[in-house]
């Protein structure tokens, strides 16, 4: 199988966060794709992938519950198939653009002491977002301060598809007959 390829990732959050709390992240895609073979993951500051319950993959931002998360959720792309090695995963059928914007939203509460975020230095291209943490929003929304969480995306580019053979020899018939009318 293919080397997976990282779409949007950001690893400069230094700071932990101490309260439990559901957490989403705004990314951006890189330029290359598209892609398939789809991974998500929260990263503890130690760079450990971190997941749990489902993940819903949106095309625009979400301001409801984590319970709320359905395939009826507005801007719903996805929603993940399991989680192997600390990320979630999807259908490999689903398939990310290039330079495009994507929502990651858990309806998982994460322990405190699992994320790490990042307070200054802002990833261009995300916006974190948490809920249901003590004296915080019953609703996604502003994380507290925190401007995103550290996570990494990947997924592996999709092959560019193999012509049958027929369709060669047509393309090599039409070649040459034109060759000869020149």
């Amino acid at each position: 199988s293919a080397q997976a390829d990282t779409l949007a990732s950001f690893t400069g959050g230094t700071t932990t966060v101490l309260i439990s709390a559901s957490a989403a992240q705004r990314a951006t895609t890189a330029a290359g794709g598209p892609w398939n073979n789809i991974g998500f993951a929260f990263l503890t500051v130690n760079g450990s992938s971190t997941a749990g319950g489902d993940l819903f993959l949106l095309s625009s931002e979400y301001l409801g519950t984590p319970g709320d998360l359905s395939s009826s959720t507005p801007g719903f792309i996805a929603k993940s198939t399991g989680i192997i090695g600390g990320a979630w995963t999807f259908a490999t059928s689903l398939t990310l653009l290039p330079n495009t914007e994507y929502f990651f939203y858990s309806n998982y509460i994460f322990p405190a002491n699992t994320l790490s975020s990042d307070l200054g230095n802002p990833y261009s291209g995300g916006t974190a977002y948490a809920c249901c943490y003590a004296g915080g929003p019953p609703n996604f929304g502003d994380a507290g301060g925190v401007l995103d969480f550290n996570f990494r995306l990947t997924g592996t580019v999709v092959a560019a598809p193999v012509p049958e053979p027929s369709t060669l020899s047509l393309c090599v018939a039409g070649l040459v007959i034109a060759a000869s009318l020149q």
